[in-house]
């Protein structure tokens, strides 16, 4: 029997108003001296950049991230570390690049992050904050599922399943391992209405599969989800997370929490309640910036081989002779897209509300991001696994009490692989959790400088975001990839470049292309331009420890280095030092950000051999320069940076 408004849904909902008044009345200290940080970590599955105040969809809809916003801080060029979600979520929970422990995600659901070498005792951030007398929960989709290692929390796993249901279902079939066999729903075009993971619609829109009409959640029998209508359900997995986090925070703890909320949406299939749907009339839905051929530019490897290269085709293609036609079928795409990710932001409001109304509000950090992007048909794309910006980048907002400026946004570019070090921070943990794990120091760097200052121009982390893609080579199971097999991309302030494992670039120019349309790698680029190209490459080699890739350059036997790349007030000198294998034309430039030259040192033939020359930048304003080095058959650039 369905279960009415007075049980499900309407107990939960009480339950939960419950203990938000009566955390009004605890007057509990918060351990006792509010200087041990609590942490909660809000992240999302497949969230682009549809989220307000990103420049992504102009439709996005998210007033609780907002809320979030408007407390801490808004990184709007954060990127994952790998655009695929097994690789990016181990890569963030440990710390290490997936280029460190070769697992690029290649036969995703076949290589489990814990069975790669450098990560079998890797000491994951959950397990640091654990060693230094944390409570860890966890709830929701917090690893990729199948590669779950819940022994990092030392609670109980008692909140929301990780699931992507409720899903159609025929109510009989059932896999091997005991779960029903989810279906595509029946109102979706020939062709993607078969398909489990192509389906998209309001939960009202109750599907029917066979003889059998009504939907099935998979994470508990009976497995039929009770939907009579929106106020007379069943929760979806993420209402039970954000309810279940509310609920720890009307806890009085004894330790310092750490927790985990995993929000299974917007993954596919993107099934949510109606009233998220109905934020976006179908009428209104703008479709995304879209350039016909745009893969023309790009280098082929990236997409040859891929069947979600066409996806965008096929399915305008499958719902080209439907009523409402490709183009209507494409805006319906979009708006459920939007509607979860506004199903999202109502969690996010739900546990802010849980945080706000307890005795922990102005001692805990709160931390919102999503695993990697999502591409809404851009480059014929429509999913993740990609090099490009729809894929990478991501929502991060950091609300650090008492260290984070209230609405700061910053725009310089940082990583998932930032998250580990700049929580040690916040929280004065050890900063080598490694030690009694596998040995090897945490690859990001904390982002505290930009908590403290939005408009600060200098830290110690990069200045380029690294991203990994895997190659056309799959390694045996459980086998590091190496770096030469794979693609990678760094994104900087202004730009992104790519190199692909056969030796393609890409370069693309922010300012003027924010939709990657223009790959200026395959134009005749000016002396500056390849000077920025050299630039980002350089800075790519240095995250990925190496000197060069398995490319189709040839060998260059001129060598150039800079002695010393960081300038202050105790020492405003350093030198070049540069080997020519012959007599040559010699230019070495001192550059700033934009590319304008500033200053020549070397402009005139040379020979064979090797030689130096020192130079003073004090007359320099603090920032970012870069030294160039060119002959007719090679170009090296080298980054400086002055601090008064």
């Amino acid at each position: 029997m369905l279960m009415g408004i007075k049980s499900a849904i309407r107990k939960s909902y009480i339950k939960f108003i419950f203990v938000c008044i009566t955390s009004l009345f605890v007057i509990a200290s918060i351990y006792g001296q509010n200087d041990v940080p609590n942490v909660i970590i809000i992240i999302s599955d497949d969230l682009n950049d549809s989220v307000e105040g990103m420049g992504g969809h102009v439709q996005a809809q998210t007033p609780n991230i907002n809320r979030l916003i408007d407390k801490g801080v808004q990184f709007t060029n954060a990127h994952a570390n790998a655009p695929i979600c097994g690789p990016s979520r181990a890569s963030l929970w440990t710390g290490m690049y997936p280029s460190k422990t070769g697992y690029y995600g290649h036969n995703q659901q076949q290589n489990r992050w814990r069975d790669f070498p450098m990560m079998t005792d890797a000491v994951t951030l959950m397990e640091h904050y654990s060693n230094n007398g944390y409570k860890l929960y966890g709830s929701g989709k917090v690893f990729h599922n199948g590669h779950e290692d819940n022994s990092v929390f030392n609670q109980p796993m008692d909140g929301g399943p990780s699931s992507f249901g409720p899903f159609p279902w025929d109510g009989f079939s059932m896999h091997g391992w005991g779960k029903p066999m989810a279906s595509g729903h029946s109102v979706m075009p020939p062709n993607i209405r078969d398909s489990k993971w192509g389906g998209f619609a309001p939960l009202s829109e109750i599907p029917t599969v066979g003889d059998y009409t009504g939907w099935m959640k998979d994470w508990e029998a009976p497995w039929d989800f009770q939907y009579e209508s929106e106020m007379d359900r069943e929760l979806m997995p993420d209402e039970i997370t954000s309810m279940w986090v509310s609920e720890k925070l009307n806890e009085t703890h004894d330790n310092p929490f750490f927790i985990v909320a995993g929000m299974n949406r917007p993954h596919t299939p993107r099934y949510a309640p109606k009233e998220f749907f109905d934020l976006f009339p179908l009428e209104t839905i703008i479709l995304p910036p879209y350039l016909e051929n745009d893969l023309n530019d790009t280098p082929s490897i990236l997409w040859e081989n891929s069947y979600q290269s066409s996806a965008l085709t096929r399915f305008l293609e499958n719902s080209a002779e439907t009523d409402i036609g490709s183009e209507m079928w494409w805006k319906k795409w979009v708006q459920s897209y939007l509607a979860c990710v506004a199903f999202v932001d109502h969690q996010v409001g739900v546990i802010l509300d849980g945080l706000e109304n307890s005795q922990y509000a102005d001692n805990t950090i709160v931390i919102f991001t999503a695993d990697h992007g999502y591409h809404m048909g851009e480059k014929n794309f429509l999913s993740k696994t990609t090099i490009w910006e729809e894929s990478t980048r991501v929502p991060l907002v950091v609300y650090a009490p008492g260290v984070s400026v209230a609405g700061g946004k910053v725009a310089h570019p940082v990583s998932l692989i930032d998250l580990y070090p700049t929580l040690i921070d916040l929280s004065d943990l050890p900063d080598h959790p490694n030690i009694s794990g596998n040995g090897h120091p945490l690859d990001g760097h904390s982002i505290r400088p930009f908590l403290e200052n939005p408009t600060n121009v200098t830290w110690n982390g990069p200045p380029v975001a690294l991203n990994h893609l895997h190659g056309n080579i799959a390694p045996e199971n459980n086998t590091p990839s190496p770096i030469a097999e794979n693609h990678h991309s760094v994104r900087s302030i202004r730009y992104r470049y790519t190199l692909t494992s056969d030796g393609e670039e890409e370069f693309y120019d922010h300012l003027n292309d924010p939709n990657e349309w223009n790959n200026l790698a395959i134009t005749d680029l000016d002396g500056n331009e390849r000077s920025l190209l050299e630039w980002h490459k350089s800075e790519m080699f240095d995250l990925l420890n190496i000197s060069t890739l398995n490319t189709n350059e040839p060998t260059i036997s001129t060598d150039f280095n800079l002695y010393k790349s960081y300038l202050g007030p105790s020492n405003w000198t350093t030198k070049v030092e540069y080997t020519l294998p012959k007599e040559t034309q010699v230019k070495i430039d001192i550059f700033n950000i934009n590319g304008k030259k500033l200053l020549s040192l070397v402009n005139a033939s040379k020979a064979a051999g090797k030689h130096d020359i020192s130079f003073n930048l004090s007359k320099f304003s603090s920032g970012l320069y870069f030294c160039r080095m060119m002959t007719p058959t090679y170009s090296q650039t080298k980054k400086i940076i002055l601090r008064h």
